[in-house]
């Protein structure tokens, strides 16, 4: 059965001041949204097949700032080949510091996984503030003859308190004149970081740095290729890494 899957320290000097880009204070507000439960398919029987049933859990972290106040996932699961379970989750921020949660569970059946006969489907809503969350529960079923097929949700959607969003276009060189020392540049978006991290991903080392750094030095003669990602923390949490690849900024 084919069943479709969603999912040492450094010595650095002191930073030096520079002045990059940010969003302004309320567009960098972090709001971190999760969203935990499962999603379950279940194909009835026929005279010369049994029943199966498939069970797909799921655990999102997802992040909305006031630049970026929406995001959606989707989660799905195929049950003996024929029938298939799809949970759109749909997110949005608004003004007043609340995360609207809009989602839409339906359930297809037909002879293959792929098939697009959609049979039902079930829609939920709710608003979370931060610190809070709420369970949303969705059925949706085939009562054809001799096809009861079904497809259920259930999960909790919240708010956490906010790691810092993550900073953007880390730039590494080697400075001119002095191949052993090596300068790393980014964007500070976040307002409320309490310090920065940077990692040579070629060694595992990190550096640790102060909030408001847009600009460090790192010291490595030239012996292999080296290579970068930068990330915000607070008392809440780090952001992701950037770069995303721990090898797109190297030299």
């Amino acid at each position: 059965m084919k069943v479709p899957r969603l999912a040492a320290i450094a010595v650095l000097l002191a930073p030096i001041p520079f002045a990059g880009a940010a969003e302004p204070a309320g567009a960098a507000q972090v709001h971190a949204v999760f969203a935990h439960g499962h999603l379950r398919v279940y194909e009835c029987c026929s005279f010369l097949s049994p029943s199966h049933t498939e069970i797909v859990d799921f655990s999102k972290h997802l992040v909305l700032t006031h630049a970026r106040p929406t995001e959606h996932f989707w989660v799905k699961g195929c049950a003996g080949d024929q029938a298939r379970g799809e949970l759109r989750v749909d997110l949005r921020l608004t003004e007043s510091e609340e995360v609207v949660t809009k989602a839409r569970l339906k359930l297809y059946e037909g002879s293959t996984c792929d098939n697009l006969d959609l049979d039902g489907a079930d829609s939920r809503s709710t608003v979370t503030g931060e610190g809070q969350s709420r369970r949303l529960l969705f059925e949706v079923w085939n009562d054809e003859f001799h096809s009861n097929d079904t497809a259920t949700a259930d999960f909790t959607v919240g708010q956490n308190p906010g790691a810092p969003p993550e900073p953007s276009n880390l730039v590494a060189g080697r400075v001119p004149g002095n191949s052993g020392k090596i300068s790393l540049d980014w964007v500070d978006q976040a307002t409320d970081e309490t310090g920065y991290e940077i990692l040579n991903t070629s060694t595992g080392q990190i550096a640790r740095l102060a909030p408001d750094s847009s600009h460090t030095f790192w010291y490595q003669p030239i012996v292999y290729r080296t290579c970068f990602q930068v990330r915000a923390v607070n008392a809440q949490g780090s952001s992701s890494w950037t770069p995303v690849s721990p090898t797109a900024e190297c030299v």
